[in-house]
């Protein structure tokens, strides 16, 4: 059968189970896995945020991306709803088809599909994975180890506990929107409450004005940083972030003062920029290099020699 066809009576098939909550809600432990991308893919387009929160806390693959699926309305909505339904902790959620779910990518990708293939599952494998996603099973480790000095819980389960974390894949943008600080203020609240069960991995993380969300910036994992733009920001407040950002490729800063190119504070950005040894672009924007531009220039010059 053509292929287009089989995938058009896929997406009529979703249509007509998610037209009934209640029968989707139902059916969920019992739908073949084959069947799931495409369920999902209708729900998400459609908006079904009790499905797709469900979908999530029973999703038979090792991750779940988001991919070219753009939502046409309510997207911080179907963000949470997605977030809300990771198994976390495990045991509260407990489910017959198991807990695979260790990855839930929710930046937009043209390239990637909504589940690696079964070939890199059974590793298990995903090319999207954390490699700073030790971090949350350090405090993992850390918060059972209080808990076993307390005498709260059962010091046998603590590998299986770690093998239960899940890598949560953003990209953040700190903009002094209201829903984006409504949202970011969820996301905090999820990763604080998942006790090291949740790792919040962002890979490009944009700030304009120094957002009044200051605080999500204390649960990122810098290392996990790619790519950083700011913009409208003094030299001490790029300095406090930039400092564990190890692994930038990208940099863009615009709109930066005059006086914050002079003191301390440039000559401490400069020596972090030259150990930036995976640095490929940098980008200043009316960023006012009078009679600096020379030092600038040789921080980077004396990394890539």
């Amino acid at each position: 059968m053509d292929q287009k066809i089989t995938d058009t009576l896929f997406e009529l098939a979703a249509k007509s189970l998610l037209s009934s909550e209640p029968a989707v809600m139902h059916a969920l432990e019992k739908i073949p896995g084959g069947l799931f991308v495409p369920l999902f893919s209708t729900a998400f387009l459609g908006g079904h945020k009790k499905i797709l929160k469900a979908m999530v806390r029973v999703w038979p693959f090792h991750c779940l991306h988001l991919g070219s699926l753009r939502a046409q309305e309510s997207y911080y909505d179907i963000l949470e709803a997605m977030i809300d339904g990771l198994p976390i902790p495990p045991a509260q959620n407990a489910s017959s088809r198991g807990h695979k779910l260790r990855i839930l990518d929710l930046r937009h990708n043209s390239n990637c599909k909504i589940t690696c293939s079964h070939v890199r599952i059974t590793f298990p494998f995903c090319l999207q994975s954390c490699k700073y996603s030790r971090h949350a099973l350090r405090n993992l480790e850390n918060t059972q180890h209080r808990a076993r000095c307390l005498g709260i819980g059962d010091s046998g389960s603590e590998v299986e506990s770690a093998q239960e974390t899940i890598e949560l894949l953003v990209n953040i943008s700190l903009n002094n929107t209201l829903r984006a600080q409504r949202f970011l203020t969820f996301l905090c609240n999820k990763v604080e409450q998942s006790s090291g069960f949740l790792h919040l991995c962002c890979r490009d993380l944009r700030i304009s004005r120094m957002s009044a969300n200051r605080h999500i910036l204390q649960i990122l994992d810098m290392e996990c940083i790619n790519h950083l733009e700011m913009d409208q920001a003094y030299m001490n407040e790029i300095i406090t972030f930039f400092a564990g950002m190890t692994h930038l490729h990208s940099l863009s800063l615009s709109n930066i003062p005059f006086r914050s190119c002079k003191g301390r504070n440039f000559r401490f950005f400069l020596i972090l920029l030259g150990q930036l040894e995976n640095l490929q672009e940098l980008r200043l924007s009316f960023f006012y290099l009078r009679d600096q531009l020379h030092k600038l220039l040789r921080s980077r010059i004396f990394i890539t020699a």
